[in-house]
């Protein structure tokens, strides 16, 4: 179990049913060996997981399908072999699966809710908790899947329903309970005056723009209104531009308020990047431009442009639509700040003494992965903050884990401090705690 304190050494990872079905189909990047408690330890590691499952995955971002599958593909090819790594041999970086890894006997219940918050699947992680924090038959561990319960009500912005457990927890321990934080929520959970989550898309709108605008389909997803910045943008390529008008068609067609700041700069900068007559590769800034004039209710200019699209590309131009109501640029919220993109963040600062780790780590973190290399080529001791970590997925876990059992054989100590309950359960799934020293955050 992971505690307020140091690891301890307990027995080999077990993983229920459930779970290691979850395991498996979330994939860990990297060689970890987690023998299943209902199969003998010489049946090796878990089988490989092919780029389909994840490109397959429901809870993948949807826009558009395609070219996720190929961008998921592209994330999962494992690196180029390195030249010289045959001739190292044990001097280069150790293969994970020589160290046997084991970790906290954890409920099944609690690795179920770790593993499906890892993969994004907060809804079902929480009916998940719901149901354990009533279950006696967890014993000691009940009590942590109270935490991991109010951890995930955190994360996710629900106060209302944060607080309503609270009273049931003091009820219950007859001990005050967790208080709500605001300086945990997430930027992209940062609520405005009138409910609304603040998000803003980055300078350059190119591929990487698909993450930012699935933070926004999955907030519309869960009733919540959204501000979306559009004045930070300052570049715009073909790709960007088609993910971004098939995400305002979406979201049209949707019932939840969603206000575009900018909506007016990002037009001119679309209208600055084509010209009359000059067939681009692609149509999807002329049709982004097009989407926009609709969204600003620009009826004759639409028309306009739409004559010089049919001229430049001889295809029918889109015929005009009413505006949706849904879709909003006139007005402005109350006066704040400018929403930073979240997704823009670092997600590893090397601060003082030790390295923070901040926002949401998924995929194979190569960054993580090389500040921390860098960080500890002068150092015997490496202190990792997670206090502003919110989550971590199966890959990121993976490669975390393959990166410490490197550097604990090159005889460097690992520590990790302010883990919150629901990482530090997949940590434990993992066996991280097993080989460093890990302490959950406080209440």
């Amino acid at each position: 179990m992971i505690r307020n304190g140091p690891a301890t050494q307990t027995g080999p990872v077990t993983l229920t049913a459930h779970s290691r079905t979850l395991t498996l189909q979330t994939g860990v990047a990297g060689k970890v060996v987690m023998p299943s408690s209902t199969s003998g330890r010489g049946q090796g590691a878990a089988p490989a997981i092919s780029a389909d499952s994840f490109a397959n995955d429901p809870h993948a971002p949807s826009l558009p399908a395609s070219f996720l599958q190929e961008r998921i593909a592209d994330t999962l090819r494992p690196p180029p072999p390195d030249p010289g790594e045959s001739e190292r041999g044990a001097v280069g970086r150790p293969d994970a699966s020589a160290i046997e890894i084991s970790g906290s006997q954890l409920p099944p219940a609690c690795e179920e809710a770790a593993v499906l918050f890892s993969n994004g699947q907060h809804a079902e992680a929480r009916a998940v908790l719901e149901l354990a924090v009533d279950d006696a038959a967890l014993g000691p561990h009940q009590r942590q899947a109270w935490l991991m319960l109010f951890d995930l009500l955190q994360g996710t912005g629900e106060q209302e329903a944060f607080d309503a457990l609270a009273l049931r927890f003091s009820a219950r321990f007859e001990t005050s309970p967790p208080s709500w934080d605001v300086s945990r929520l997430a930027p992209t959970d940062a609520a405005g005056p009138f409910g609304a989550v603040a998000l803003a898309l980055p300078v350059r709108v190119d591929a990487q723009v698909v993450r930012v605008l699935d933070q926004v389909r999955r907030t519309v997803e869960r009733g919540r209104p959204v501000d979306l910045d559009l004045r930070p943008v300052r570049e715009l390529d073909s790709l960007g531009a088609e993910l971004l008008r098939r995400a305002l068609s979406s979201l049209a067609s949707q019932s939840i308020r969603v206000h575009l700041l900018g909506a007016s700069e990002l037009l001119d900068l679309a209208e600055g990047k084509i010209e009359k007559g000059r067939r681009d590769e692609s149509d999807a800034i002329w049709l982004l431009m097009l989407e926009l004039l609709r969204v600003l209710d620009q009826q004759q200019r639409f028309e306009d442009r739409s004559i010089d699209y049919c001229v430049t590309y001889e295809v029918s131009p889109p015929s005009w639509e009413a505006p949706s109501r849904s879709l909003s640029t006139s007005g402005s919220v109350l006066s704040r700040p400018a929403p930073v993109p979240a997704l823009r963040e670092p997600v590893c600062l090397a601060e003082g003494a030790g390295l923070v780790l901040v926002g949401d780590l998924e995929g194979r973190v190569a960054e993580v992965i090389a500040v921390m290399r860098q960080f500890a080529e002068t150092r015997s001791e490496i202190y990792v903050d997670c206090r502003r970590l919110r989550r971590v997925d199966f890959g990121a876990a993976g490669e975390l884990l393959n990166e410490i059992v490197a550097l604990k054989s090159a005889g460097k100590r690992v520590r990790m401090g302010g883990v919150s309950p629901l990482v530090g359960a997949l940590l434990a799934v993992m066996g991280i705690p097993d080989l460093i020293e890990v302490r959950l955050r406080g209440y």
